[in-house]
């Protein structure tokens, strides 16, 4: 079941085409990342998906509705930028925002979601950079929706908290929640994305998961042996290249690694290290933003 429909969404602001056509489909339980460089149009597509903006063209369902007549107790936000009244303290901000909500919750239960149970006591403008993340984060999942924009939720926070933050997330889709992520971290997309749509320039460049993505446009995976001989000849069947002291493989799997070893130990060749790269998503987002250069200004 798509929770979230886009087809050919357009949205200018005067004379810059800030979403130029997007279609999207997302089902229910998964996790999807837009990725893509900044001013590349990522906010502007979720305040369209949730209402916060209008669009020129195109249309939009999200839980079969429209953005404007989807139940907000359905979904929920996190900005970029957002900050809460800075002089209460983490467990007072939790009840704040349910009165506003009219959300009858449980503060030590957020707060236990996103790490913050020792820093209930803190006034907001005392927490550090990441600890203001979290509790953002918390207050974002307030009302328990079915699908949560996080407009990149993890910027600013500690490895460790980020871990807490992703598993948080992670419960969530598994409990049918769908969750729209936008992040400049990899590592964070490749961990928990189902999908990924790349954007530049208000299009949807590339689309699929992570290791579709990492297969079409990552290039093949590398063997680097450092020796002083060069003995490419003997293995034509894989067309390695000598350079500098480097005997260089293409399209070489982790199992045949084993093999090729033998083959030079036989030959009495000495190598001093080896070096196996497998493309990563980091790959493939700079191979795809060099084939599609260009920002807003």
């Amino acid at each position: 079941m798509n929770v979230i429909k886009a087809i050919d969404v357009q949205k200018s602001f005067s004379d810059i085409l800030a979403v130029d056509g997007v279609s999207l489909s997302i089902k229910k339980g998964e996790i999807f990342a837009l990725i893509g460089p900044n001013g590349a149009g990522k906010t502007t597509l979720i305040n369209c998906l949730t209402g916060a903006a209008s669009f020129d063209s195109g249309s939009i369902q999200i839980l079969g509705n429209t953005p404007s007549n989807v139940a907000k107790s359905k979904i929920s936000l996190l900005p970029q930028s957002f900050e809460p009244p800075t002089h209460l303290t983490v467990f007072e901000l939790i009840i704040y925002f349910s009165g506003l909500y009219g959300i009858k919750t449980d503060p030590t239960r957020i707060l236990e979601k996103v790490g913050l149970s020792s820093q209930s006591n803190k006034k907001f403008y005392e927490l550090s950079g990441g600890q203001k993340r979290r509790i953002c984060v918390g207050i974002s999942i307030l009302n328990d929706p079915e699908i949560l924009f996080l407009d990149e939720p993890t910027t600013g926070i500690d490895p460790a908290g980020r871990f807490e933050i992703w598993d948080l997330i992670e419960t969530m889709a598994s409990s049918g929640s769908t969750i729209f992520l936008t992040t400049h971290y990899m590592h964070e997309v490749e961990r928990l994305a189902n999908n990924i749509g790349v954007i530049s320039n208000g299009k949807i460049i590339a689309t699929g998961t992570p290791s579709d993505l990492i297969t079409k446009f990552g290039g093949d995976c590398a063997l680097t042996i450092k020796t002083t001989s060069n003995i490419s000849s003997t293995f034509k069947e894989f067309s390695p290249s000598f350079k500098d002291g480097n005997l260089h493989f293409n399209n070489i799997q982790p199992s045949q690694i084993g093999s090729l070893l033998t083959q030079i130990e036989n030959l009495n060749v000495e190598y001093s290290n080896l070096t196996w790269n497998r493309p990563s998503l980091e790959t493939v987002y700079m191979e795809l933003m060099n084939n599609h250069p260009g920002e807003f200004p």
